[in-house]
């Protein structure tokens, strides 16, 4: 045992350690070693493991987001396409009245009531190809939200 006049110059931590020692005995160390070492293994897997479902996450929604670009794509081509079918119709609309202006004005009062159905017909050709695509995107949304529901319910 250690006397008292040896007890002021040791430390606390260094009594602490001889008595831990000690106790456990040389094998002890060895085991308390090991045990730390398992310890740390097992938190490095568990961090791993959460880092894996993380990089699945992330890539679930990045083809999730690449799907809805591609829809988005279809859909921005279809308007683009109603629209131009507009343009060429007002086009070749107004090029028919400067014609039929230039070659017989004394006609325009008699083929105004033409003119006016051949527009009324463009005007209904148009509404059905903007309902043609206001359904595909309509039909898009359902589908995008149909998948959202379908992911494993993980918020982002």
């Amino acid at each position: 045992m250690l006397t008292a006049a040896l007890m002021p110059s040791v430390p606390v931590w260094g009594i602490v350690l001889s008595a831990l020692i000690t106790a456990v005995g040389s094998g002890g160390i060895g085991v308390l070693i090991t045990k730390y070492w398992e310890h740390q293994r097992r938190k490095r897997a568990q961090t791993d493991n959460v880092l894996l479902e993380l990089v699945n996450k992330q890539g679930r929604q990045l083809k999730a987001i690449r799907r809805e670009q591609r829809v988005e794509r279809h859909l921005c081509e279809a308007r683009l396409a109603a629209q131009r079918h507009k343009v060429v119709n007002l086009d070749s609309a107004f090029e028919g009245v400067l014609m039929l202006f230039k070659a017989a004005p004394e006609k325009v009062p008699e083929l105004i009531p033409e003119i006016v159905a051949q527009r009324q017909a463009h005007r209904e050709t148009e509404a059905a190809e903007a309902a043609a695509v206001m359904k595909a995107s309509l039909e898009a949304a359902v589908k995008a939200a149909e998948f959202d529901e379908s992911d494993d319910g993980e918020d982002e």
